[in-house]
């Protein structure tokens, strides 16, 4: 009996992005809202096959830094389960928290409640910190889970904020434009997804294919039989950029760390 591969997938960057991103002709495909429900993240129309194809012939299953009240104003008929907050939350199919992984990140997670508000504060009150830049922590189910910051383009602050971030080994920085997550090291997609998979694949039978945008999705992405990246994406850059620094130091084509 064929049984439909499970799709991981990221969502922001990879089947749908922000206005700013496309050209006026391409804002047709509307995939998300924001908080007042206007229109936000838009699908170009090779995305929009992209996700016909996956809903059809796959179990899709998001993976995504979204809280999950985001993720209901994502317009995509998801049906099966969904990785939430950086992997922090895990949804089962009737919406509701996955018990298991939620006490898990309960006793992890409550810990580390005094160094978010510590970090939050030092952010907050650095005379060197620019004009604009905000910091919160992200909650989900009366947990704390990480960090936002908020900087503008014309006040750059996250490479002065990693060197900061030095004094925190348990913790590391995600980066996505003008938005960072400061997160504990024991909150990620790909534990979230290793967890889910011992649920729903534990003989490992099953096809895996999965998909994201950035740097910080390959950890669980190397969870799945088969993964790719949109070709414009910050992955995508980064594996080209890496590739000809390598075809250039050693004149060719050779990896043996396989």
């Amino acid at each position: 009996m064929w049984v439909k591969p499970l799709a991981l997938l990221d969502l922001d960057d990879t089947i749908f992005q922000t206005a700013k991103h496309l050209s006026v002709d391409q804002l047709k495909h509307v995939a998300s809202h924001n908080s007042a429900g206007e229109p936000l993240g838009f699908m170009t129309d090779r995305q929009q096959q992209f996700w016909h194809w996956l809903d059809h012939s796959t179990e899709v299953i998001p993976v995504t830094a979204r809280s999950v009240e985001g993720l209901r104003r994502v317009q995509l008929p998801f049906r099966s389960w969904a990785v939430c907050q950086h992997g922090a939350v895990i949804l089962q199919p009737d919406g509701q928290v996955e018990p298991m992984w939620l006490a898990q990140m309960q006793q992890a997670l409550v810990p580390l409640l005094s160094t978010l508000q510590k970090i939050v504060t030092q952010i907050s009150q650095d005379p060197d910190t620019p004009d604009g830049v905000r910091a919160w922590i992200a909650n989900e189910y009366d947990l704390s889970i990480y960090i936002i910051v908020k900087q503008l383009p014309t006040a750059p602050y996250f490479a002065q904020l990693l060197v900061k971030m030095a004094d925190y080994p348990d913790f590391y920085l995600h980066v996505n434009g003008n938005t960072a997550a400061i997160l504990p090291k024991i909150v990620s997609k790909v534990a979230a997804v290793q967890h889910l998979l011992s649920i729903l694949n534990p003989d490992q039978q099953r096809v895996m294919l999965g998909w994201g945008d950035s740097l910080s999705d390959v950890a669980f992405l190397q969870q799945c039989d088969w993964w790719g990246m949109p070709k414009r994406s910050q992955t995508s850059a980064w594996v080209t950029e890496q590739l000809g620094q390598h075809v250039t130091q050693i004149g060719g084509y050779e990896f043996t760390g396989r």
